[in-house]
């Protein structure tokens, strides 16, 4: 008997724009390339039920969105929206580049949205998006673009904004590692 009834929406925005070309050989071209992204998943539920949702809970991964905020994983989020700025710097066209990025991520749950400046996020029942909600990171790392080797391993800084002063999550003089295993999506 079906026990989940709910509606999935995920809706997704991405522009990417060469920022210049300098020719270094005739088979190389250096073209760094910046990148932003939002996204929204959200569940909402059906006209003629309630929202009934016992797993499939949409959630801030730490490896796809909000790097390294993987004490979310599996969280029982309702919407979550997710935002990244990105530098791809090409060492190997079409095969490596290192990139560089800033993420962040709010995740709301049926009492509100996550406060993430406490040591372990919890929702204070507030449906008032503000900065205290915010999960960020920052890092550098390595991609590989061939379809059959889809590795990308990142080094991360998690922090949040309280609206007035940034509080690192990472340790200090320290990275959070992340290995994302990325397919296209068809």
């Amino acid at each position: 008997m079906e026990r989940q009834f709910y509606i999935r929406s995920d809706t997704r925005a991405e522009f990417y724009a060469t920022l210049f070309s300098i020719p270094f050989s005739s088979s190389w071209i250096f073209s760094p390339v910046i990148g932003i992204h939002s996204g929204v998943q959200a569940l909402l539920p059906q006209p003629w039920n309630s929202l009934a949702v016992t797993k499939d809970w949409v959630y801030i991964d730490g490896t796809f969105n909000v790097r390294g905020w993987k004490s979310l994983y599996k969280g029982h989020g309702i919407l979550v929206w997710e935002n990244w700025l990105e530098l791809h710097l090409p060492i190997v066209p079409q095969v490596l580049s290192f990139d560089g990025f800033l993420d962040a991520g709010a995740m709301m749950t049926e009492n509100g949205w996550l406060d993430m400046t406490l040591d372990s996020p919890v929702s204070k029942g507030s449906n008032a998006l503000e900065w205290n909600n915010f999960a960020f990171s920052i890092g550098f790392g390595a991609r590989f673009m061939i379809p059959q080797f889809p590795f990308r391993f990142y080094l991360a800084k998690r922090f949040v904004y309280d609206g007035s002063k940034v509080e690192w999550k990472t340790r200090e003089g320290s990275f959070d590692f992340v290995l994302s295993i990325t397919q296209p999506l068809y």
